[in-house]
């Protein structure tokens, strides 16, 4: 045995009784003398990937599969070393060549069908598992990777608006992996904003079974319509808050779905206890920048003085089937929505960020000329036009394009404007029972959600003034009080002819994206209206700052 020979089996030796330290210097030492041993180079690599160096790894497996391109082994490290670097076209690539190389080779597919899902390439990553799960249709790994694939591929279908779809994939997502409560999860989120309660509740707790202690699961369980949480389900949402393992994020998650659990049983002071928790745990991760709202509406009051159309926009063909619904979280726009979505010549697309991109784009380039803007005016109308997906009317419903009604006004003069409005308190009130987005951090201190209250209703004051006649105020006490009045007077405004359907609201089948999606399945009901009366002793010094702002009494 020569010297190489020893020099390998040495390492060799250590390598595999993973004496990594020791094994790492004997391979450098042999390839310092055979600097082409296939071998050396191929274990130097793969111990490289061992010991968490993937980059010290990329020569010697280089230099092995040049040494030796048909060995699908070298190849298969090096894919590995790509994919730890998340580099992941090169992983691609060289799993690609051992599968040529060896078709039979199940785990060469697997991690290219990994490294393809971890690029996002999604359908190319379901392609390869399809083909994992052909060569072994029981192997666990293939399985769950293809349950996950399909999990993204689900929630990418349900964004786009493809509902059904998703449902489908998911379900085939959860039949390859029982222990996927992600998939569980989404099946019942994408459930329920369709409508199917029952099986969405199924699906729920699926994901709880699935993964005891998923947060968003049991939140989603309490809020699920028509289910009341039993009081097992809610001991369970406490224990695991109380043993606080979870992220802040988590543990608020259940405090919340606690406090909707309570509601339920009509058990309100201990909710608000539970809010509290909830908005106490979401306050340290996220801060509201009070003057800085202010100063913003400030801004916009001064800019949109005078709105003034850019000259061409009237003509703009189609633009007076454009809805927009504005408004607060919590007072009513879903529900508006809804109703108009009812009606056969509307689609409801539910929230888009495109006006505040526009509002972005047009801010930073400083764009003021009129031809500039007019284009701009055509951009949005054409991308609205798309969304309505060949209906007459299309209703786009992001609660804050009340801020860019000045803009909306300038590009499409045309273009309705729906505001809605609730009382004051219940709108806080909801917006304070709802985990909303870091967007909406104002929620977590009443002192914040009032002044966020008063500048939305001083800006609104201002299109009121600046734009007479423009926009609709949508009452939500009108609406449940005489929904015919207010839904023919709706229509009425929006150029749209009356329909029955849009009295049966609750009737038409779509998919809903907002936590409101449960309300509005149902019937109108007033019990909605004055909720915050079960809280008047927490709201107090809420009501005390809304008074003072408004110059009201709110009783």
């Amino acid at each position: 045995m020569n010297n190489v020979d020893q020099l390998l089996q040495r390492a060799y030796q250590a390598h595999q009784a993973g004496r990594l330290d020791e094994a790492e210097p004997l391979y450098q030492e042999l390839l310092a003398i055979a600097p082409d041993d296939v071998d050396g180079c191929n274990l130097l690599g793969l111990l490289c990937i061992e010991s968490g160096q993937p980059k010290k790894a990329i020569a010697p497996l280089t230099n092995a599969v040049r040494l030796r391109p048909d060995d699908p082994q070298a190849r298969y490290n090096l894919g590995i070393a790509h994919k730890d670097l998340r580099e992941f076209d090169m992983a691609a690539g060289q799993f690609r060549e051992v599968v040529q190389l060896s078709p039979d080779n199940v785990d060469a597919c697997i991690a290219l069908a990994n490294v393809l899902r971890a690029d996002h390439k999604l359908d190319e990553a379901r392609q390869a598992f399809d083909v994992s799960l052909r060569l072994a249709p029981e192997h666990t790994g293939a399985k769950h990777g293809m349950s996950d694939t399909l999990n993204e591929i689900a929630v990418a279908k349900n964004k786009s608006g493809k509902a059904d779809e998703a449902i489908e994939l998911l379900r085939e997502a959860v039949s390859l992996h029982s222990g996927n409560a992600e998939a569980y999860m989404n099946l019942g989120v994408i459930l329920e904003q369709a409508g199917k309660a029952d099986a969405a509740a199924t699906a729920v707790r699926a994901a709880i079974s699935a993964r005891p202690d998923f947060a968003n699961a049991h939140y989603q369980l309490a809020h699920l319509r028509n289910h009341e949480s039993t009081p097992d389900e809610i001991a369970a949402m406490q224990t695991l808050f109380d043993r606080g393992e979870m992220k802040r994020k988590d543990l608020a998650r259940l405090a919340y779905g606690i406090g909707k659990a309570l509601e339920k049983r009509g058990e309100y002071e201990r909710e608000f206890g539970w809010l509290m928790k909830a908005h106490a745990l979401m306050s340290s991760e996220t801060e509201f920048d009070s003057r800085k709202q202010a100063q913003y509406v400030d801004s916009l009051i001064k800019r949109f003085k005078r709105i003034t159309p850019v000259p061409g926009a009237e003509e703009l063909p189609g633009t007076q089937n454009i809805i927009f619904v504005t408004g607060m979280p919590r007072s009513g726009t879903t529900l508006t929505e809804q109703i108009l979505a009812s009606h056969p010549d509307v689609h409801g697309s539910g929230e888009h960020a495109l006006i505040a991109e526009t509002a972005v784009h047009i801010m930073a380039k400083g764009i003021t000329d009129a031809q500039a803007m007019l284009a701009i005016g055509i951009t949005v109308a054409e991308g609205l036009a798309l969304l309505a997906e060949g209906a007459r009317f299309v209703v786009e419903t992001t609660p804050t394009n009340l801020f860019h009604i000045g803009l909306i006004a300038t590009l499409l003069p045309r273009a309705r404007i729906v505001h809605c409005v609730r009382h004051p308190l219940d709108t806080c009130m909801s917006i304070y029972q709802h985990p909303l987005s870091q967007a909406h951090a104002y929620a977590h201190d009443f002192e914040d959600l009032s002044r966020y209250y008063l500048n939305q209703q001083r800006l609104m004051d201002h299109w009121r003034d600046a734009l007479p006649g423009r926009i609709h105020y949508q009452r939500y006490e009108d609406t449940v009080e005489d929904l015919d009045s207010s839904v023919r007077s709706l229509l009425s405004y929006c150029g749209i002819s009356f329909h029955p359907a849009c009295l049966e609201f609750h009737k038409t089948q779509r998919t809903i994206k907002t936590p409101s999606t449960s309300q509005v399945r149902q019937p109108i009901y007033s019990s909605s209206v004055g909720r915050w009366k079960r809280y008047e002793q927490q709201l107090a010094p809420l009501k005390d700052k809304l008074e003072q702002g408004l110059g009201v009494s709110l009783d």
